[in-house]
């Protein structure tokens, strides 16, 4: 699937975020990051890698992805605290990370819930915190005709029912709506760490 799509066997999304923070955002280190629908924890380990000295939080609604995260994570010695929660309530008290993160969240979510993961995104950093949402790129202008029609058949023959509205809302003014100032929300295409295509960068420094 992953080749049919574009994406390389090779390729990884946490780290595609990782190398887009430190070329943003050089010298960025938090002490605290959390991954917002983290699944398994595939790519929530790459911020452990990247980010030596913090503490990694992943949380996830799904029980049995968690079942096997937690111990998917000790036996490859990845220090990460996993929970149970939705991404827009994550039960954390207010500005307790430095760095709010999530891989290919947003596109399996209706409008409303991203809306409010924005709001949660918000809440959760600390004053000069940063987010990073990485997604598809349904989000670019002129996508290539291939991509085009790839939306399409996730729509109708890939269960992706929310890939459609995804690509008709602008994240950056649902981030400004949470309380983001339009100054500190950007949004930008970073090629894939082993593919041909780009991933979806959107996400803003909290004042």
């Amino acid at each position: 699937y992953s080749r049919g799509a574009g994406t390389g066997a090779k390729d990884s999304k946490g780290q595609a975020v990782l190398r887009f923070i430190d070329t943003t955002f050089p010298g960025f280190s938090p002490q605290r990051v959390v991954d917002l629908g983290c699944g398994y924890g595939g790519q929530t380990g790459n911020y452990v890698v990247g980010f030596p000295d913090a503490e990694i939080h992943g949380v996830d609604l799904g029980a049995g992805l968690l079942r096997y995260a937690h111990p998917r994570a000790e036996a490859l010695g990845l220090p990460i605290h996993f929970k149970q929660a939705c991404a827009s309530a994550t039960g954390f008290p207010d500005a307790s990370f430095d760095l709010v993160v999530s891989n290919i969240l947003l596109h399996e979510i209706p409008r409303e819930m991203l809306k409010a993961v924005m709001h949660e995104s918000f809440r959760l950093l600390k004053p000069g915190g940063l987010v990073v949402h990485q997604d598809v790129p349904t989000q670019r202008p002129d996508p290539p005709a291939f991509q085009q029609w790839l939306s399409n058949w996730q729509v109708a023959h890939n269960d992706e029912p929310f890939w459609q509205s995804f690509a008709e809302t602008s994240v950056p003014d649902a981030l400004i709506s949470a309380g983001f100032s339009d100054q500190d929300v950007f949004e930008s295409y970073q090629p894939q760490i082993d593919g041909p295509l780009v991933w979806y960068m959107v996400g803003a420094r909290k004042s």
